[in-house]
């Protein structure tokens, strides 16, 4: 059903569905738990010190009324002789209750410092986990996604457009001539275009499509939500890709060829047809 269509021409990461970044996301349950427990110790100090704060409060206005018992009662509540003794053991009260404040606030103040060296550890550690991550699904040349990714990915987004009762299109890509680049200007060259033919296809596509470096000079789009009569509008893009060297300029001419998923077909099935179909546009385009 129209699965395929040749362009003859002389010619960081990209994003990733909402979806897409949920699943290659790091976990950050353990970052939220110390989080937490940061936040649970200082409401604790909180309380600590309202607690502190009302029971020195009510101590004073013990002592104030023993001192001064005419303030509250005509009759004085307590013999002068024994006002002192109560009053050394009030103030010792006091000193205590301090002393034990003290002793938690640095107790609290160590446990945070620790949760703090925590935290920064975790997140350092799945800062690296993350850019391991990312870096094993991304080919280093042309910044690209890699085959791995496309292996994990495709079925998702399978999976997503099905939910979605959306299309989703493959187009392959393959640059001819490729070799004769190399051979005739050096692997230098041939980096080159592979680097500007990648920063192309970036500028060429939308956001939500997918562009991958399968192997080589081989390249592969996945084009979600993407309806046959926009199928044209990013490959016509691809046209006028060309690479400076030196005084020459090398012209990347590419053929490509895109399928469109049918109902409950697998990834491996439509991968197989997308190649299939390259073939067969780079068959037709010999024989022309």
């Amino acid at each position: 059903m129209g699965d395929a269509y040749t362009i003859p021409s002389s010619l960081s990461a990209p994003a990733l569905h909402e979806d897409s970044v949920e699943e290659l996301a790091v976990a950050t349950a353990p970052i939220d738990d110390l989080q937490r427990t940061s936040s649970e110790l200082d409401r604790r100090d909180l309380s600590l010190w309202i607690t502190t704060i009302s029971v020195l409060v009510l101590l004073c206005a013990v002592i104030f009324l023993m001192a001064f018992p005419n303030v509250w009662a005509r009759q004085q509540f307590i013999d002068q002789e024994e006002f002192g003794p109560l009053m050394k053991g009030l103030f010792g009260v006091v000193i205590i209750f301090s002393l034990f404040l003290l002793y938690r606030q640095r107790t609290t103040r160590l446990l945070r410092k620790k949760l703090q060296m925590q935290i920064a550890a975790v997140a350092e550690a799945h800062g690296r986990t993350e850019t391991v991550e990312r870096l094993a699904i991304l080919d280093p040349l042309t910044g690209l996604f890699n085959r791995r990714f496309v292996d994990e990915h495709l079925p998702r987004e399978i999976a997503r457009c099905e939910r979605d009762n959306q299309p989703l299109i493959v187009a392959m890509i393959e640059l001819d001539n490729f070799n004769t680049t190399v051979d005739r200007y050096g692997m230098a060259a041939g980096d080159a275009v592979l680097g500007e033919f990648a920063h192309h296809i970036k500028k060429a596509i939308r956001s939500a499509d997918l562009p991958v470096r399968i192997e080589g000079n081989k390249f592969l789009l996945i084009l979600p939500e993407c309806a046959v009569r926009d199928v044209y509008r990013p490959l016509e893009r691809l046209h006028g890709c060309e690479v400076r060297q030196g005084t020459e300029s090398i012209p990347v001419h590419f053929t490509v060829a895109w399928v469109q998923r049918r109902d409950d077909e697998p990834a491996p099935n439509l991968m197989h047809r997308a190649e299939e179909a390259l073939q067969k546009q780079k068959h037709t385009a010999t024989r022309a």
